[in-house]
């Protein structure tokens, strides 16, 4: 899942606009706030904003090959085992709250 930080003064929209066409080439738009998430592991502590997008363009294509050899889409039910675990926890809470 497309991500990064956030640089100073910018808000989380512009963020995930900037992040997902850096890492993906694609231009999402309207993207959406929908969970907040303390992550931590023995390494770190950070805060994940989890977003989504009501949309996207563009021609997806692999702009960091030193960090990514792929970008695959898979159903929500039918993730790998081995997803970064913040972005599970993103996708989990994007799940739960659609289901609502």
């Amino acid at each position: 899942m497309p991500g990064g930080g956030l640089e100073y003064g910018e808000e989380f929209e512009e963020c995930a606009i900037r992040e997902v066409k850096e890492e993906t080439n694609l231009d999402i738009v309207n993207p959406i706030v929908h969970s907040v998430i303390n992550d931590k592991d023995k390494r770190a502590h950070w805060v994940t904003i989890g977003m989504h997008t009501t949309g996207f363009g563009g021609e997806l294509q692999i702009t960091e090959p030193d960090k990514f050899a792929e970008w695959k889409w898979f159903k929500l039910n039918e993730l790998p085992e081995n997803i970064f675990f913040p972005s599970r926890r993103v996708i989990e809470r994007f799940v739960k709250k659609s289901s609502l």
